[in-house]
């Protein structure tokens, strides 16, 4: 448990690392209010009591996501409304099982560390794929295990490294010291102190960009590059011009999105305000079809509804669609844009062809029944927006148990089993 599982997080824009389709309980009830809080009043204090650690780890994270959400794909329009989707899914409470491991000695607690932590991942800025965790965070929980000596997780360890097969975080692991300068590495985070994960070395810096037709598997292109393919067998390319053909935005030149325009994808000037898009989308980097800035959205026009590229609309102004509201807790609720209802709210059932992508809260549902925003169904309901509570699949439409041990299974089992040929076998711990 890193701590600076806040970092990969953001930058995952795995975003729904979150848990969106999970579904665990909503804390909160209602709806926020219809007002975006000055992210610039977040304050960290020069060190934090671990009992205040979670809520204040919640506040940073809403802050740089309401800033920084349109550059992760993970855009919120009010801190508030975030603060209610992280709690629900538990980030207030993660901290928990450290408390835990403080308390039984095995494990350190810095205050003031963990508060120097949360400060720089505030001040990063939005546009950066320097994934090296601070310092700090490392040394926020510091373990009593010495290297050699069985882990479960990094933060037992003194050296702060748990070594295990595969990374797997279900299997047993080895405290292992960081990695020194000139040692392989596979991220930055193997090196010790400010060292890098250089070309699958630890340095003191970055390795060189690649040049064109150099490997980009370990390494970025130099400006006017792209790095094409895939895993090691990938090289840097010229970037695609007007018209040539593309797979990905940033692929590229310039301001050109890679779009289909009914046929295969090529690099297009990207959309200005009021020009034509095909792709609904929120306000992102200018590499979507629309121009940076702008989201593709329906706009009504004389002949009826339109896909258009569109400044993002602020609460309390008209709308005909979700997307026109630019964040992942807004929408267009009565002709105008404002912040979805939480737990317990009105809502009505999603419908794209209107327009209506969202209607409540992420994690939370419209109940058909009730219409009103709860959390995903239990055991032996039926699927809601094909979504079960945390735990469950959908199977044929009714929210089951995910297989287990022995269990039958096409891809996915209860943690910690793995699919393996149809069964659900223990953690597969190979070297």
């Amino acid at each position: 448990m890193k701590f600076n599982w806040i970092l990969t997080m953001v930058a995952a824009g795995s975003v729904f690392v979150l848990g969106c389709d999970s579904g665990t309980a909503s804390s909160g009830g209602g709806s926020p209010t219809d007002t975006v809080s000055d992210t610039s009043d977040t304050t960290i204090p020069s060190t934090l009591n671990i009992d205040e650690l979670g809520a204040k780890t919640v506040e940073a994270t809403c802050a740089y996501l309401t800033k920084c959400g349109t550059d992760t794909g993970f855009a919120f329009v009010s801190p508030d409304s975030c603060a209610l989707m992280l709690a629900a899914n538990g980030m207030d409470t993660s901290t928990d099982d450290m408390k835990q491991a403080v308390a039984s000695g095995k494990v350190k607690f810095d205050g003031a560390k963990a508060a120097e932590c949360l400060q720089s991942f505030l001040n990063r800025p939005c546009e950066t794929t320097d994934m090296k965790e601070p310092e700090a965070c490392r040394l926020a929980f510091v373990g009593s295990q010495v290297v050699g000596t069985p882990c479960s997780d990094d933060v037992y360890c003194a050296s702060g490294k748990c070594a295990k097969p595969q990374n797997k975080s279900a299997c047993g692991g080895t405290c292992a010291d960081r990695k020194k300068s000139g040692d392989p590495c596979e991220t930055s985070d193997d090196c010790e102190g400010t060292l890098l994960c250089a070309a699958g070395f630890c340095a003191t810096q970055a390795a060189p960009l690649a040049a064109k037709g150099e490997s980009c598997a370990k390494v970025t292109c130099a400006a006017g590059l792209y790095c094409s393919g895939g895993f090691d067998g990938s090289v840097c390319q010229d970037l695609s011009t007007e018209g040539q053909p593309c797979d990905f935005g940033p692929q590229c030149a310039g301001d050109l999105s890679c779009v289909s325009n009914d046929g295969p994808n090529v690099c297009t000037k990207s959309g200005k305000e009021g020009d034509s898009c095909t792709s609904p989308t929120l306000a992102n980097t200018g590499k979507d079809g629309c121009a940076k800035g702008l989201i593709c959205g329906t706009e009504v026009t004389v002949k009826g509804p339109a896909m258009k590229c569109q400044p993002v609309r602020k609460l309390g102004e008209a709308c005909v669609s979700d997307f026109q509201c630019g964040g992942i807790d807004a929408g267009c609720v009565a002709s105008k844009c404002a912040i979805l209802p939480g737990k317990g709210g009105a809502c009505t059932p999603s419908d794209p062809m209107k327009g209506k992508y969202f209607v409540c809260l992420p994690s939370l549902v419209c109940d058909p029944t009730s219409l009103k925003c709860d959390t995903p169904p239990a055991a032996g309901k039926p699927c809601v927006e094909g979504k079960c509570a945390d735990g469950l699949t959908c199977v044929e439409d009714v929210c089951q148990p995910l297989p287990v041990k022995g269990d039958a299974c096409e891809f996915e089992c209860a943690e910690p089993f793995e699919c393996d040929n149809g069964t659900c076998v223990d953690p597969i711990c190979l070297p």
